[in-house]
């Protein structure tokens, strides 16, 4: 039975249980050669077979659904998805980096702008990462394409304790959430975001190569280190024909 992803010890791994759930049924699929259109077993079955319980299962199918890894038939069963053309609409539960969610979906990534300036800290970037004004700071510019089209825009502040800025010029292959995961330190746990929708305007416009006025959805962020001090905030613009984003709401 596969049980590793649900052995870890709940005080020292945070990770929800139905994401966790998800990674389980993905690793499944590819454990047991799944090929598109192949017919999983029984909720009932698939759930024993992980070691988790059915709603816990079917948050994680319900999911996967979304992001069109599986159809479930109603009256038929669940099934691996066919194969289509790669889209990107990823879930917004789990924090992961735009080069990470475009891997996951099968799309082509690639960075087409990278800046890494030493600024000082306005008024919102102050209050966000509880520095005074002025204080100084990291901020790095990126601009992603996706599937070889303009797709988002990232401005992150950080602290300079965070990172040797030499290195993160010389940084070549995803933004700097990136790199701040692949440098383990700081270790980041979770984020306070918030969603809006507007239109590019400005160096938005410029960034992302569109027209003003053309629409687009907001995401500003503070990241969190796993003791609770903010250490990195963020203004990120997605294009809405690009990049749509899914979030997998429950009831208590």
């Amino acid at each position: 039975m596969m049980r590793s992803r649900f052995a870890r010890d709940p005080l020292t791994y945070a990770e929800p249980l139905y994401q966790r759930a998800i990674e389980a049924v993905i690793e499944f699929i590819g454990d047991q050669r799944y090929q598109p259109g192949g017919r999983l077993p029984s909720e009932n079955d698939l759930a024993a077979e992980l070691g988790i319980s059915r709603p816990t299962l079917r948050e994680a199918l319900t999911e996967l659904q979304t992001q069109g890894v599986i159809e479930r038939r109603r009256g038929v069963g669940t099934f691996v998805a066919e194969e289509k053309p790669a889209s990107l609409r990823p879930g917004i539960e789990r924090l992961r980096s735009f080069r990470s969610l475009s891997q996951s979906a099968g799309v082509s990534f690639a960075r087409s702008s990278w800046s890494v300036q030493e600024a000082f800290a306005d008024e919102d970037v102050a209050s966000a990462l509880g520095v005074r004004l002025g204080e100084p700071v990291v901020y790095v510019r990126t601009t992603a394409t996706a599937s070889e089209i303009p797709a988002a825009t990232f401005g992150t502040y950080i602290l300079p304790k965070y990172v040797n800025v030499d290195r993160l010029r010389a940084y070549s292959s995803g933004s700097l959430l990136d790199f701040v995961i692949e440098a383990g330190s700081p270790k980041l746990h979770h984020t306070n975001t918030e969603l809006s929708a507007t239109d590019a305007s400005g160096s938005v416009s410029v960034w992302l190569d569109v027209p003003d006025g053309t629409p687009v959805l907001g995401l500003a962020e503070i990241f969190f280190d796993r003791s609770g001090r903010s250490v990195m905030y963020s203004r990120n613009y997605f294009l809405t024909t690009q990049v749509s984003f899914n979030l997998v709401r429950t009831v208590d």
